[in-house]
């Protein structure tokens, strides 16, 4: 076998030395799921390992170079494995919580490096996803408004129910350094501009039509050992608009005043999303 190739330190290679495993990578199109999936083999010195995975989970170096796999492809897991003689050394941390202990050493590491285009995609220098959950909101109609057989025949037997069938729009952020002011401040508001999606790429959200909601915040560490947090921001689409109010006696959605007012009342105050 040929000895593995020495590859330069400097800037966009990767600061430490590393070869791809003979056999790797191996790659695959899953269309049922659409999803593609890749893993690699990165071998590396085994006191160069933590390094090699803090480079390889930043970005660009966390896209799949291949040109067989999409710019979408991430990487989203990695495990380190040693191979080679096994030796011991005595282990002394200074971060003052484990104790000196004896640990495992190896002439090399196997880095196994999972990219997929499920998940996060990377915009504007954050890692972020979007989707859509259903949801359904239930409204009543008053039995006088309609009639049976005719505009003009005889009154239906009861209050009817009006169903519309809506989504929320779910946003997540991952790796945000710091709890955004916009987590808490947001919350009861409405959008005052028109929102474009930024993954689900071609939706548009009229002014108005999104109501934020109450967030769900996560710690996470970074490879690199940072703590950082993923920030999920639910957001509520209402078509009519969420400063509109369904009306029973006209089965629509209207404005509505305040008494003695002449501007209609606003419930969910408007900001910037």
């Amino acid at each position: 076998m040929a000895a593995p190739p020495v590859l330069p330190t400097d800037p966009p290679y990767c600061p430490v030395a590393y070869y791809e495993e003979a056999g790797w990578p191996k790659s695959q199109w899953d269309l049922e799921n659409a999803e593609f999936v890749a893993v690699r083999h990165l071998i590396c010195d085994w006191a160069d390992r933590d390094e090699l995975l803090v480079w390889i989970a930043a970005y660009p170096h966390y896209i799949y170079p291949y040109a067989e796999g999409p710019v979408e492809a991430i990487s989203v897991n990695a495990a380190v494995e040693g191979f080679g003689a096994q030796g011991w050394e005595l282990y002394d941390p200074d971060d003052g919580l484990r104790a000196p202990t004896y640990l495992a050493t190896y002439p090399k590491a196997r880095v196994i490096v999972k990219y997929s285009t499920k998940g996060p995609e990377w915009h504007n220098g954050t890692l972020r996803a979007e989707w859509l959950r259903p949801q359904t909101q239930r409204f009543g109609m008053h039995k006088e408004l309609f009639r049976w057989d005719s505009g003009t025949g005889a009154v239906v037997d009861h209050n009817r129910e009006h169903f519309i069938h809506s989504f929320d729009y779910v946003v997540k952020h991952y790796n945000v350094i710091g709890v955004p002011r916009w987590v808490l401040n947001l919350i009861g508001t409405c959008n005052r501009d028109p929102v474009n999606a930024v993954v689900l790429n071609g939706l548009i959200f009229g002014a108005q039509t999104l109501k934020y909601l109450s967030p769900l915040l996560e710690n996470s560490i970074t490879t690199g050992n940072v703590r950082t947090y993923n920030v999920t921001a639910y957001y509520s689409f209402q078509a009519s608009g969420w400063n509109t109010h369904w009306r029973t006696s006209t089965a629509q959605f209207e404005p509505i005043y305040l008494a003695g007012a002449a501007s209609p009342y606003i419930q969910y105050p408007l900001a910037d999303f």
